[in-house]
């Protein structure tokens, strides 16, 4: 046995034996617990004592009890408010239930009831029911169950001053060990979540009122602060026929529960808890005295534990909690009058309880509203919902009850059950799959480890929580039981076949490590397994020995002792036996089984332990567990570059495990009763789908595919380049090719006679189970001139080389690279616009705001609405996709590869011209979607073209990129790397907006290529020295009309038309929320821009909402896009290659639009280049080729047509035929 697992033996059984009993109390808490007995005897004096009114702030009317004198300084002078503002939320409530007319199914008389507020006073809410005829609204007569939403501050309360308390004085006996409060919210909203229990609860009926004892556990989070939040335990009654709730949590300054009548709102109210809470409260004080010695307590302590309130007391903020419940909602298809009155309801109370069998259509939730109300701490908080916020902002409180949130749990364990046997089946077949020791031996350890240990950790658990629970310990243990038939009998079987097979591979790793240890004395022995045992073939990289056609004899090692002994005479050889092979198996499984239990239990303690964390550590710690469970084929895919296989694991199992293992962290990550942490659960399937992908490459590209040279061991090559006539030569395979082959013709058996196909012949593979084509050399018979291999014929002239099995699949892969693209947007990512869409809250707006304050609402909404109703996506995306739609893969240097999309339309022209078209920010590739018909087919005095329009990176449908700093001349490497891919090593551009400068950066850094710019987004340099008269003429102010007006159009925008760009330049992240998830501020944000970088151009919905949804539907998302602003302004390569930076090489054309965001004079834009062609237009705005199609095609025809400035500037593509 190891020594740390003593170690911890050891200290399990001295915690165990020297761990203390329970003690007695000691003598000074023994009498502060006398004088807690006597407070509470007092209390119950009093409460027998009061009538309705004896505690009435506003006529200075006090209870001489601790925190109920006026001296005490709590601030019950907002009780009576809060009373109000809880009366107000239950009018509000139930004041729609006075147009429901009902028909009583005794004498089919209508009514409604609460007909006006002073009806509410007199009682009828608050547990009494003088009047039966009234009982209209049905109410949970039982509300155990769970309720949760959010909370906001009340407007009660909210200038006051928080009260300033004496604990001294309100708890002399007690030393509180802090004087800063807990549970003290400060925060302006939070969430919140009750649990109510009155599953044993005493019950008061008088006449046709009655009332119950309720406790619940609150647990309220802020904000402001991190953790769990405050948990307290509160206490108090329940009014079935009002369905009114009224709690309190008491403590020794503040004894709740024995004054709780007293918050009661009418006077009805105030008698049925005062009768109720005499003989509840008399009969737990008579407990505690009877338990004083042996275990005390505080049974309504307000912290979930009682015993810190006595022992280590901290102050903690007082709560009176007002709970009214709502009338239940009714699903649409409800049978009419079906549980719509108290008799229905009760019916369908009894049957979830008490279960007949009867068919129960629809459960609705429980749903509360509340006013919560802290009189030592001052503050009120109330839940959030109607009518003081909309709906979708927040629905008060609701919960399933008890019945059926146990309901809902057994049919989610139901399901968990048949996954964990469906996991079992997919085992079962693959371990049948995997019964040789060829192929248990490409299978990864690790990854059946890990589906092991999850189904043990499972085991664990459900056996855990079925002892607990006793409804659900049927279900629990069964699946528990399956679980562990998964692990126990199945999977640490399949560990250990797996263990005992990879042994020699094992033993071989572990005797290299020997040899290249320093000052190893002693040479370790090599196992050489027959060849009907499992080992790998050497590599193709290791040396071989000369060939010279006799037959090799193997030694074993115990039998070669003549190279050990003439090494060294002095080591005594080797003297094996079959008992200690054998022992050592045992011992190596032995171990192997308590490793694999020991981290198991030790896996669930600390789990158990760390429940107990606060919130942030926990949830790091739950979703590193759960991303290392999830990345269960990780250690297969290394297996797979270790072994240089390419297949291991069954297909199904793999999808179908992946699937399994991946439904329930759904569940519990995206279901909104659960974690609701969304993002993490995108992460955990975009990872687990990055897996499985990457075993898929491998299987169809290679297992070493995507690994650079030298970063893997040797590799081992089951696919070798055969000679003709020798393809079934498997005896002249290295020994362990052969290992588990059924076939007479070695680890690759001929599936077809047919002649040779490009040099190839197609194998079964039995290392891959699955049909190669194998390289063959042809002989010398077929007279090709061919030289043999100088290795000659034998073992060693038939070793493979996977280089040029590779190379050939690289080949392959890279004719495919370009390929061509459809877009296609998922059903369920158009259904979550319009969800969002119909969500959408809208801010106000100013009277005669107008376009000065940005998009005006009245816009947005039509078009939101239209969005949501009228657009449609679906023709949309065909248009979209009649345009020529291709990818290809782009890597700029230092950057992961990227996924670009273009669109790419080729003349018929042979000799048209290569024209890169680049568009901007918040445009995409359909702004060449008006030039394509002009510019492709050209005309008899006009060149044509081929217009190559990419979707940028983080834009349209390219990928978006991962790491920091690609900048402009990131940007211009993709776009022109793409050219060159696309076979243009010379080419022209157009581009506006972000689209000129970088035409301008592939101008610069790649001027062989790039032979011409023509730009509607006009750079200009500020003359400078070098330039004297026009530094002159820039200080005089000597311009011509068009050019001071292109200076206030500029002047217009650096004033006030660059928000959007300080933001997006400084903080894209922070803007990028709103854009990812609020479609309606993408496109107010883009809209915007529409409409003042334009020159009047009629945008109709459908253009305006094509242009928003492209950034919407985009691949790497609309926050994406913005990221450009900030990786160029921050690039210093940018800044010292402006755009305005003088280039010789590469001729210029501009086109001058009156509604250019940012216009210069000409004389500045003639700075930055040999500029060849201008054209100066009366109209048009930022987006030109769309705006005008036509002056950007007719400029393109001038500058490069013959006689233009830029005519031939691409060799051999003069655009005419």
């Amino acid at each position: 046995m190891d020594t740390p697992r003593v170690v911890l033996l050891i200290f399990l059984l001295v915690f165990l034996f020297v761990t203390p009993d329970r003690q007695q109390s000691s003598p000074t808490q023994l009498r502060k617990l006398h004088q807690l007995l006597v407070e509470e005897r007092y209390a119950l004096d009093s409460l027998n004592s009061s009538l309705y009114g004896d505690f009435d702030v506003t006529n200075d009317k006090w209870v001489n009890v601790t925190g109920m004198r006026k001296d005490d300084g709590y601030a019950w002078d907002l009780l009576p408010q809060v009373q109000a503002r809880a009366r107000e939320q239950t009018v509000a409530i139930l004041g729609s239930w006075e147009q429901i007319q009902y028909s009583n199914p005794k004498d089919g008389r209508l009514g409604s009831r609460y007909k006006s507020v002073e009806s509410i006073d007199e009682g009828p809410l608050d547990g009494s029911n003088e009047d039966p005829k009234n009982q209209v609204v049905p109410f949970y007569q039982n509300i155990t169950g769970i309720i949760k939403g959010e909370w906001v501050r009340s407007k009660v309360g909210i200038d006051r001053e928080p009260p300033t308390l004496n604990l001294t004085r309100l708890a002399p006996s007690l030393l509180y060990s802090t004087d800063e409060f807990g549970g003290n919210v400060t925060g302006n909203g939070g969430d919140v979540r009750i649990k109510l229990e009155e599953k044993k609860s005493e019950v008061l009926r008088v006449k046709q009122s009655s009332v119950r004892e309720v406790r619940a556990e609150m647990t309220i989070t802020n904000e402001v602060s991190s953790g769990d939040g405050w948990k307290l335990a509160l206490y108090g009654v329940h009014y079935p026929e009002s369905g009114a709730v009224l709690l309190s949590t008491s403590s020794q300054k503040f004894p709740g529960i024995f004054v709780l009548p007293h918050f009661a709102r009418s006077r009805p109210a105030f008698s049925l808890a005062q009768q109720l809470l005499n003989r509840t409260l008399m009969a737990s004080v008579k407990e505690q005295e009877a338990s004083i010695l042996s275990s005390p307590s505080y049974p309504w302590a307000s912290s979930i534990s009682s015993a810190a309130d006595i022992l280590s007391p901290t102050p903690y903020c007082e709560y009176i909690l007002f709970l009214q419940q709502h009338a239940p909602e009714f699903l649409s298809g409800t049978p009419k009058g079906f549980y719509r009155d108290l008799a229905g309801l009760q019916m369908l109370e009894n049957e979830l309880r008490f279960p007949t069998g009867a068919t129960l259509t629809v459960v609705p939730v429980m749903k509360m509203s509340a006013v919560i109300f802290s009189p030592d701490c001052g503050f009120v908080l109330e839940s959030k919902g109607p009518p003081a916020f909309p709906q979708q902002a927040g629905n008060h409180l609701r919960g399933p009850k008890l019945e059926q949130y146990l309901y809902q749990v057994k049919h989610a364990f139901l399901v968990f059950a048949g996954i964990v046997c469906a996991q079992l089946f997919l085992l079962t077949r693959q371990m049948k799959d995997a019964s040789t020791p060829s192929t248990r031996s490409r299978v990864s350890f690790y990854t059946i480890a890990i589906t092991a240990f999850g189904d043990g950790f499972i085991c664990l658990c459900f056996m855990c929580i079925g002892f607990y629970f006793d409804g659900l310990s049927l279900m629990l243990l069964s699946t528990a039981f399956i679980a562990f038939l998964s692990v126990a009998f199945f999977g640490m079987n399949f560990l250990k076949e797996i263990w005992k097979v990879q042994a020699p591979e094992r033993q071989e790793r572990e005797s290299r490590e020997a040899v290249n240890q320093p000052n190893n004395r002693y040479l370790p022995v090599v196992v050489t397994a027959p060849a009907g045992a499992d080992s790998l073939p050497l590599p193709v990289t290791a040396p071989r020995p000369i060939d010279i056609g006799a037959t090799p004899i193997i030694l074993p090692p115990d039998q070669d002792l003549g190279a050990i002994e003439a090494e060294d005479n002095s080591i005594p050889p080797p003297q094996p036996t079959t008992e200690t092979t054998l022992g050592n198996a045992r011992r190596e499984i032995g171990a192997l089984y308590s490793r694999f239990y020991f981290l198991l239990f030790a896996y669930l303690f600390l789990s158990i332990w760390a429940a107990s964390w606060p919130r942030r550590l926990r949830s790091f710690y739950t979703n590193i567990s759960v991303f290392i469970y999830l990345s269960l084929w990780v250690p297969q895919i290394h297996r797979n570059i270790v072994r240089n296989c390419r297949k291991a694991l069954r297909w199904e199992f793999v999808i179908g495990q992946s699937i399994l293992r991946l439904a329930p962290f759904l569940y519990f990550y995206a279901d909104e009763d659960n974690i609701i942490d969304r993002h993490t659960a995108y992460v955990l399937v975009g990872w687990l789908w990055v897996q499985v992908w990457a075993m898929v490459s491998q299987e169809f590209l290679g297992p070493r595919f995507f690994v650079p040279n030298g970063w893997a061991p040797p590799a081992y090559d089951y696919h070798p380049v055969l000679r003709e006539g020798d393809e079934e030569a498997g005896a002249l395979m290295p020994i362990g090719f052969t290992q588990g082959i059924t076939t007479d013709g070695g680890f690759l058996a001929r599936t077809t006679e047919e002649p040779f196909r490009n040099g190839q012949k197609a194998f079964d593979c039995a290392i891959c189970m699955q049909n190669v084509d194998v390289p063959v050399e042809r002989s010398r018979d077929h007279g090709d001139g061919e030289v043999a291999s100088s290795l000659g014929g034998g073992l060693f002239g038939q070793i493979p080389t996977l280089t040029f099995y590779l190379s050939t699949r690289w080949k392959v892969n890279t004719m495919s690279a370009i390929q061509s693209y459809r877009i296609s947007i998922s059903d369920s990512a158009i259904t979550q616009l319009h969800q969002k869409l119909s969500s959408a809250t809208f801010p106000d707006e100013l009277d005669s705001a107008g376009w000065e304050y940005g998009s005006p609402l009245a816009d947005v909404k039509n078009l939101t609405a239209y969005w949501r109703d009228k657009f449609n996506w679906r023709n949309v995306e065909a248009k979209l996709n009649e345009l020529p739609n291709y990818t290809c893969t782009v890597q700029a240097e230092g950057f992961q590869p990227l996924r670009i999309h273009f669109v790419h339309a080729r003349s018929k022209v042979e000799n048209a011209i290569p024209l890169l078209f680049l568009h901007g920010w918040p445009g995409s590739f359909i702004e060449v979607s008006k030039l394509l018909p002009i510019l492709v087919d050209g005309e008899k005095n006009g060149p044509a073209f081929h217009v190559v329009a990419p979707s940028l990176p983080n834009f349209g449908f390219s990928d978006g990129v991962r790491e920091r700093g690609f900048a402009i001349a990131q940007y211009a490497e993709t776009c022109h790397k793409l050219m060159q891919t696309l076979g243009y090593p010379e080419y022209v551009t157009q581009g506006g907006d972000w689209g000129a400068i970088i035409s301008r950066a592939i101008a610069q850094l790649y001027p062989h290529a790039c032979k011409a710019n023509h730009l509607n987004l006009v750079p200009g340099a500020l003359p400078g020295f070098k330039h004297p008269l026009l530094a002159l003429q820039y200080l005089l102010g000597f311009y011509t009309p068009y050019e001071r007006r292109s200076l206030e159009r500029s002047q217009w925008f650096m004033k006030s038309g660059m928000g959007y760009f300080q933001e997006q330049s400084t903080k894209p992240q922070t803007i990028g929320y709103a854009l990812a998830d609020s479609p309606v501020a993408l496109l107010a944000w883009i809209y915007e821009k529409l409409h003042d970088w334009t020159d009047d151009y009629p945008w109709t919905e459908e253009e305006i909402l094509t242009w928003v949804s492209i950034y919407w539907f985009s691949t790497a998302g609309p926050a994406a896009s913005v990221r450009i602003y900030y990786e160029a302004s921050n690039s210093a390569e940018f800044r010292v290659n402006t755009p305005a930076k003088w280039v010789p090489d590469v001729k210029l054309g501009f086109a001058f639009f009156p509604k250019e965001i940012m216009l210069f004079p000409k004389s500045w834009a003639r700075l930055v280049g040999p500029v060849v062609y201008e054209n100066e237009n009366s109209s048009g705005g930022h987006f030109a080729a769309w705006e005008k199609p036509e002056s950007i095609a007719g400029d393109l025809r001038i500058m490069f047509g013959r006689g233009g400035g830029a005519y031939g500037v691409v060799q051999g593509k003069g655009g005419y035929s």
